[in-house]
């Protein structure tokens, strides 16, 4: 194995370093055209004067987006999900801990920005926590499926 930097933000197991490596990779190529595209509309369209922290948060967002994304797709992050007592299991702990995301969210919430006074406060609030918690639940539920559809489709 090579040594790097880069080795201790990657999984220990050899298939998943390999593919988050890959998609790394993907990204780069992706972040690198991104910018070269903001580059020519900048030079293109020099009055425009494109906003650096809004060119500079789109390219850094890309990025981690498509890395996330295809991670999740994969189906790589639960390799031990085999049976369907397994995935019944899990599932409830993905429900737990996004029921916990929730219960935080808003505790961190209230400590930094302060309890909503208002209604439409209280409604912004519970909107943006459930919506965050549906966000979070969908993800693992996405990749718990794959994860599970993939390690069965091997088994068999």
């Amino acid at each position: 194995m090579i040594k790097s930097w880069l080795s201790i933000l990657l999984p220990k197991d050899e298939y998943k370093k390999q593919k988050t490596l890959y998609f790394l990779a993907e990204a780069s190529i992706i972040l690198f055209i991104t910018l070269i595209i903001l580059f020519s509309i900048h030079r293109i369209f020099p009055n425009l004067e494109p906003n650096p922290e809004i060119s500079i948060g789109m390219s850094i967002s890309i990025f981690v987006i498509y890395i996330f994304t295809r991670y999740i797709l994969s189906g790589i992050e639960y390799t031990n999900i085999t049976t369907e007592q397994e995935f019944k299991k899990e599932k409830n702990r993905i429900s737990l801990n996004s029921l916990k995301f929730i219960l935080v969210f808003f505790i961190a919430y209230s400590l930094i920005i302060g309890i909503p006074k208002t209604q439409s406060q209280w409604i912004d609030l519970v909107i943006l926590i459930l919506l965050s918690g549906i966000f979070m639940f969908s993800l693992g539920y996405v990749s718990l499926r794959r994860s599970y559809k993939k390690n069965k489709d091997l088994l068999d």
